[in-house]
């Protein structure tokens, strides 16, 4: 009796044995079974990426910037299972790290009917920050940051900004209200017949320099709208109507309505 016991033991376990291998197997296949399809479903035709856009650019290079996406999104993650040119999947993270750039002021990385679209918002510059003797300068925008070394320039294609420091790219030289402020009180003096080639500004004044030397004074913290009305009353009163302006060291408009004017020569 004892002896058919341990038989009928023994074809249990055997029998338990046997299952645990065929759930083992089973459980592989559908493993295998599982990369197999995510490898085919993510590679078709239909959720890769097939172009790339980027926006046209005026300063930087299109076509360096289109080689560094398409190089950004060859190749595959988790061993070749899942393409980075992948709808679903592509290194939007990475592509934005590898595009950062003084020259870029935004960019927006998205992707529609498998086309990779890049806008890229660019700085454009309105002035330049040199230092004192005009040998270095950068290209400075909107929002008064420096973007990008500037050739030599002939000519005065854009106005100066010289503060005593040595330009920097990727530094704030001055802040946006600033650059608002004086960039308004350049135009408006140009179309008063000024001809304004630099500026300078400290301690919350700055002054602008006609290409005679005669400078004009005001205050940042002031609007431009008020500086401006001061300068242009000043300018049609009859003492200075038929103004020399090489005669004149400077206008001061930091006062409002009481306007200092210092003649050259005059203490």
């Amino acid at each position: 009796m004892k002896s058919r016991i341990q038989l009928h033991t023994q074809k249990k376990k055997q029998k338990k044995s046997g299952k645990g291998y065929l759930f083992f197997i089973i459980f592989i296949l559908l493993i295998i079974g599982l990369l197999f399809g995510t490898h085919y479903f993510f590679n078709l035709k239909q959720f890769r990426i097939n172009q790339i856009y980027i926006t046209e650019l005026s300063y930087a290079d299109n076509d360096a910037y289109q080689t560094t996406a398409s190089s950004t999104i060859s190749g595959s993650y988790y061993f070749g299972l899942i393409p980075k040119d992948s709808v679903f999947f592509y290194p939007k993270k990475e592509l934005l790290e590898k595009f950062q750039d003084p020259d870029i002021k935004d960019i927006q990385i998205s992707v529609t009917n498998n086309i990779l679209n890049i806008n890229i918002t660019e700085r454009h510059a309105i002035l330049l920050w040199c230092n004192t003797d005009n040998s270095v300068c950068d290209y400075l925008d909107q929002d008064g940051i420096s973007f990008s070394v500037a050739p030599q320039i002939q000519g005065s294609a854009y106005v100066v900004f010289v503060d005593g420091n040595n330009p920097q790219v990727g530094v704030s030289a001055l802040s946006k209200q600033d650059v608002n402020t004086i960039s308004t009180m350049i135009d408006s003096s140009k179309s008063l017949g000024f001809s304004i080639v630099k500026f300078d500004a400290a301690n919350r004044e700055a002054n602008i320099y006609d290409s005679t030397g005669m400078y004009i004074k005001f205050d940042l913290d002031n609007s431009a709208a008020s500086s401006t009305y001061y300068l242009k009353e000043v300018l049609s009163s009859d003492q200075l109507k038929n103004l020399d302006k090489s005669s004149i060291e400077y206008l001061d408009l930091r006062f409002g309505n009481k306007v200092l004017l210092k003649r050259k020569g005059v203490n």
